[in-house]
């Protein structure tokens, strides 16, 4: 039987064989593009090896004590990394430190109170050391020990003129109490005692250290129900080998905070100078409600080969409430320290009173006074 096309199938059939051939085009020109692209990758990579063998070869060649293993590498850049980021913290540590340390010497400045207006006679030893805090951050507290003891030293020959004392005396000894009212918010208790003594200089001086610096033995105190701690020994050796802080606590008053002294010797031609303070508020101790600072220069002067002059000025200030910067009231300072009532004398006459009544008392101190330097220099006063 014969079979017979119609134009449609012909067509339909020249179509689908049209584009299997245009298919097959297309994979055959895309097989060259891939070959080409290989064939370019290969020339390459060939070129590649050859520039890598030829730098091989070279490095080979070379001394091997100038190659640094990568392993080397890698160890020193991390050794950096770290060393670097240690210092940027130790850097920004610092910033706090010295941040807080200029916040407390701005403190520290600002505390101590010039208590008269500048005149014509004013000097230096009208600042005033009562309200000067000794900051516990190393820094400030560093700055603060040197300080205190460098003022007291540097104002020495001003509080000698200031309470008169004088080059020579008729006699081998003298010794007053009075009470310096030149601020009569803010009174000072000042007794001078100088003493010509028939000994060189060098003979002079331990003497007054054990008596004025090393002060009472450890033994001595027990006696008492007291004991000793050297305070800051480290720091206070870095700034002066003859510098010394102490607390003496006074155990039958306990819970009541010890009493401190900060001590310094300071050498000049034929002269030394042994300065020593009291430091009611200090950070790192307890500190009593109301407190006085004690300020005491001795002045060893070497006239001749066999003849010293000590002068001694103590200076005791007016009770200070630590809670509120303000001094204590003369009524009741009178009553609380001297056992003095002032309320049946009438106020007009009631400073006249008190002083001549610390005179009184102080002279018990002149005495006591005598009594300890006749021993301690083996001579008669």
């Amino acid at each position: 039987m014969d079979v017979t096309f119609r134009d449609e199938d012909t067509a339909a059939l020249v179509a689908m064989l049209d584009a299997r051939q245009e298919r097959k085009s297309r994979r055959n020109l895309q097989k060259k593009v891939y070959y080409r692209q290989d064939k370019q990758v290969h020339k390459y990579l060939k070129e590649r090896v050859l520039e890598l063998e030829a730098e091989l070869c070279r490095l080979s060649r070379l001394p091997r004590s100038s190659v640094l293993p990568w392993h080397d590498t890698a160890r020193g850049l991390r050794d950096e990394a770290f060393e670097s980021l240690h210092h940027n913290r130790y850097l920004k540590k610092k910033v706090r430190e010295y941040s807080c340390l200029g916040v407390l010497l701005r403190d520290f400045v600002d505390s101590s109170v010039v208590q008269s207006a500048p005149t014509g006679t004013w000097h230096a030893s009208n600042l005033r050391l009562d309200r000067v805090r000794l900051h516990a951050h190393p820094d400030a507290r560093r700055h603060g020990l040197d300080w205190l003891t460098q003022v007291m030293y540097h104002n020495t020959d001003k509080l000698l003129e200031k309470y008169a004392f004088p080059d020579r005396t008729p006699y081998s000894r003298l010794a007053d109490v009075t009470v310096d009212t030149t601020s009569l918010d803010a009174l000072s208790y000042v007794q001078r005692y100088q003493l010509e003594l028939q000994l060189p200089l060098e003979a002079v001086l331990p003497l007054a250290t054990s008596y004025f610096q090393s002060g009472a033995s450890s033994e001595q105190l027990e006696v008492h129900y007291k004991t000793k701690q050297y305070l800051d020994v480290q720091m206070t050796k870095s700034i002066a080998d003859s510098m010394t802080y102490d607390v003496v606590t006074n155990w039958s008053l306990y819970p009541q905070p010890g009493t401190t002294r900060l001590c310094r010797i300071f050498q000049d031609a034929n002269r030394y100078v042994l300065v020593s303070q009291s430091i009611p508020d200090d950070e790192k101790l307890p500190s009593k409600n109301i407190d006085s600072k004690t300020l005491t220069w001795v002045v060893l002067d070497q006239v001749s080969p066999t003849v010293t002059i000590m002068r001694c000025l103590f200076v005791v200030s007016q009770g200070l409430d630590l809670r509120t910067g303000i001094y204590v009231p003369l009524l009741h300072e009178a009553l609380a320290d001297w056992n003095l009532d002032l309320r049946p004398i009438p106020p007009p006459a009631r400073l006249d009173a008190f002083c001549q009544h610390v005179r009184t008392l102080g002279y018990r101190n002149i005495q006591s006074h005598d009594a300890d330097f006749s021993k301690l220099f083996r001579c008669a006063i």
